[in-house]
Order: structure tokens, then sequence, then C-alpha cells
């Protein structure tokens, strides 16, 4: 949808403007008081063109922390098995269990801003978030990009980052790749995961790219110039807002995931969509053997977990209290409240072992003199 405004609106106004310029100059030749209207109305839809993105984020309300590009001193590339160049960033030390984070191609790491900086959860372990190939500081692709080389930059990061027990969390299409994971890698996922989250994570097929995509991508370069434009002009942000976002955005987290889409080429988008486009997420989840944690928006709406084969004691279906699709960004704090409660009732998980003591000190506490002396008796 945003590129169909990228070639119906911004494409015919750079031509109004530039034609305006053209007559106004002319004018100014023939006659100089006809020429100053229309070299105004010139100069307003340049200003608009050019300055729009601050105008609209002058209405968006300031967060005390924006979301910003901040890395810690154990970032790095790798270069997988598949010759993808990617960039992991990592918080806290390897110890028994991770949490790795896993985003779609429309968003850098960075949307996990909020959660890496959560000191409740860096110290259940270590906090993993990397940047898929061609998205963010994993640069530009190197090698052909597919559903399964994806899960297999998902193991090259598992295994040399993670802890002994994982839980994976995906955001968007970034739950598909979690998914795959799974599917190819059964023994290493036996071994080392123990639970899977999915935030908004949708459960249909992306369907094919459309033809407006590919023609798009086959004149790239004017794209990439025209998407420029819609960055500064401030109409990514506003059909963002409209579409992705619940109302209470920040003016950083909105500029954060416009600024993360528009870095893209229309050719690393339609690769992308090329390689998700036949992947079935319900029957992937029916065959993942994994607890579950499903987070969704009232936009994506997500109202039971299919028939699955593994134990669904632990796993956990719950809403988040808004339409927004970054609820990371957005509900972080909510997000948050919601994957440690589940943490604690996650077999093996570390949450569990907290609870498990807290309760025995809680007993410990409950327990009468009386009922000490009959113990002590028997």
């Amino acid at each position: 949808m945003a590129l169909a405004f990228l070639l119906a609106f911004w494409l015919p106004l750079g031509c109004l403007i530039l034609i305006l310029l053209d007559l106004g100059i002319v004018i100014e030749v023939a006659n100089h008081l006809l020429a100053l209207p229309v070299l105004g109305v010139a100069a307003v839809l340049l200003f608009i063109l050019l300055l729009g993105r601050r105008v609209v984020l002058l209405f968006r309300r300031p967060a005390g922390e924006e979301p910003r590009r901040s890395t810690s001193v154990r970032a790095h590339t790798i270069t997988t098995r598949d010759h993808h160049t990617i960039f992991v960033d990592t918080l806290g030390p390897r110890e028994e269990f991770s949490l790795l984070f896993c985003q779609g191609w429309e968003v850098t790491s960075d949307v996990w801003h909020y959660l890496k900086k959560s000191r409740r959860l860096e110290r259940l372990g270590r906090l993993i978030t990397w940047d898929l190939p061609g998205v963010g500081k994993s640069g530009k692709l190197t090698a052909p990009v597919s559903l399964d080389s994806l899960a297999h930059c998902l193991r090259d990061v598992i295994e040399q980052e993670g802890g002994r027990r994982i839980v994976l969390t995906g955001l968007g299409v970034g739950g598909f790749i979690a998914l795959q994971f799974c599917r190819l890698f059964p023994d290493l996922t036996q071994r080392r995961l123990i639970g899977l989250v999915l935030i908004d994570t949708p459960m249909t097929s992306l369907g094919r790219p459309p033809a407006l995509l590919r023609f798009a991508a086959a004149v790239s370069p004017l794209i990439v110039a025209l998407q420029r434009l819609v960055y500064w002009s401030g109409l990514g942000h506003l059909v963002t807002a409209l579409l992705s976002f619940g109302g209470r955005e920040s003016r950083g987290q909105l500029d954060l995931v416009v600024r993360s889409w528009l870095s893209l080429s229309p050719r690393t988008v339609l690769a992308y969509i090329t390689a998700f486009s036949d992947f079935n997420p319900t029957e992937a989840l029916q065959t993942a053997p994994l607890s579950l944690l499903v987070l969704h928006s009232k936009r994506r709406t997500f109202p039971t977990l299919p028939p699955r084969d593994h134990d669904q004691s632990a796993s956990v279906v719950a809403e988040l209290a808004t339409s927004s699709l970054w609820g990371p960004l957005e509900r972080s704090v909510e997000c948050e409240q919601q994957l440690r409660d589940w943490l604690e009732i996650l077999p093996g998980g570390p949450g569990g072992q907290h609870t498990m003591r807290r309760r025995q000190r809680e007993q410990a506490r409950s327990v009468t003199p009386q009922d000490r002396t009959a113990r002590e008796q028997t």
C-alpha cells in the first residue's frame, strides 16, 4: 500500500513542482506579478515535500527514552555458512538461559530497544538481537535469501551466542523464521529451545509479490530516490501511524519504523516477500515441539491455538491492549510483563526457578509454631 502511495502521489507531485517552477520562470520573464502566485504554490509544495516529516513528528508525543541505534561492547558481525553477513548484539553473560529476539525484514533490531534495556530481563540471562541479511547494520544482501537460509542464520546465531536453554521471540514475520527453524532443526530444537514467543505473527501465508512491487524492483534506483522524498515529506509517517500503530506512539518510535522500511530497496523487499510467500505458519505451529506464548494486538486477532502434538499446559494466548503491530515499542511495559509472567510457568525457564523459591519462602513463613511442633513430633 505504501508503494502505491509512493507511485500515485509523490511522483506526480514532484512532476507538478517542476512544472510550476518552470512555468513561474517563464511567466517571470513576461510578467513578474503573475509569476508570484505560481512560484508561491511551488514553494509551499516544495516545503511539504522536504520538511513535512518535522511537522508530522511535532504532533507526536516525546518519550522519556526514544529508541535509538545503540550497540553493546559485544556487538559484532558474523558470516554464516550460507555466506550471509549478519549483525549480532548481545547483552549479559553467556549463562544457562538466553532470550533470542527475531524480527521481520521491515524493521531493524532496534525494535527491541526497550526490552533490551530491561534490568529484570537482563537478570534472567543473555539477551540476543540480530539484523536480518540486507537489513540495518547487516549491510547489503551478499547471497540469495530464502526462508531456509534465514533459519540457517538463526542456527548459527544460536550455536555461537545462545545459552543451553533458549527462548525464541519472533515479531511479525520473524515468527516465520523461528517456526521454520523448529521444522528444519528438530534435534537442536529439542536440545536447546524451551519455549517460543510469537508477537503479532500472521497465521496466513503472505502470498505472491504484487505486480506493482515487481515493477518497482525493476526501476529500483528511481524508487529509492522517491523513498527518500516519502521520508522527508512525512507521508510515510502518516501512513505508518494509520496502518500499524495504535495512537500512543512517540516521535522516535514512529520515525524508527518508517526509517527502517524506507531504507530497504524494492529488490530487497521483493526477495523477502518471495522467500516468505509459500510458508504456512498454522501447519508449522501444529508441529512445533515447544511451549508457546502468543501475544497479538486487536488489529490481528489470534483466538485459539490450533491442535498441537506438544503439551499445551504452559502455552498462553494473550491480547495486548492496543491495535499496534509494534507492541515491543508502543506497549513495551505490557509485553515485558506478559513475557515475565509466562517465564514463571515455563518448564525449565528461569522465572520458574525464582517462582519456586519464592513459594517455598512464603510457605515457610506461613507455617505456625503448632504445625512446626507437630512435624517435629512425627
